[in-house]
């Protein structure tokens, strides 16, 4: 059997990997809610609100709004395409009614060639993690042209971000690490 063909027949093979991905977006979601919670109490005249998704349409509008020359450039996407980071967004809004993106935040798993070592296989290329973030990546870096901050986070685990490792050495010398 092809290994395309295998790969479909395998209904599990998403399991694992699902079941660690759920156990890392509850994590992700209390890390939120206590920066929530400390934010709340360090700055009691701003609101903060959490949202996990943002349309795209919303995102090319706040762009419009910063670059009314390129509006004419930007389409219309399907009012139902959206990105949506796992962290999501966390915004602050202050007295006047200013909302501001203040976080957004990722959070990775990326390797098994650790594990691999281990049994006696040899090792797999490494993932695609950091290539799924850069979709998400892209539209906000779009949003913070004009800012001197990028409030953007990833927290990447597993072995492709050991010492060493292309992903690790990215980070560490990425202009976007936080």
């Amino acid at each position: 059997m092809a290994n395309s063909d295998f790969l479909r027949a395998n209904k599990n093979q998403h399991s694992i990997k699902n079941s660690k991905s759920k156990k890392m977006d509850k994590d992700i979601d209390k890390a939120i809610l206590i920066v929530i919670n400390k934010l709340s109490e360090k700055y009691p005249q701003l609101d903060f609100e959490h949202e996990k998704t943002m349309k795209i349409v919303d995102i090319i509008a706040m762009l419009s709004r910063q670059y009314p020359e390129y509006t004419e450039h930007f389409g219309t996407p399907m009012s139902t395409t959206f990105i949506n980071p796992d962290g999501g967004f966390l915004f602050a809004t202050n007295k006047q009614g200013e909302r501001r993106i203040i976080l957004v935040s990722e959070v990775k798993h990326q390797g098994t060639n650790d594990k691999r070592k281990k049994e006696g296989l040899p090792k797999q290329a490494r993932g695609n993690a950091i290539e799924r973030l850069g979709k998400n990546l892209i539209g906000i870096r779009a949003l913070f042209k004009n800012e001197g901050v990028l409030p953007f986070i990833c927290f990447g685990n597993g072995d492709d971000f050991s010492e060493g490792s292309v992903q690790k050495s990215f980070f560490n010398h990425s202009p976007y690490w936080i």
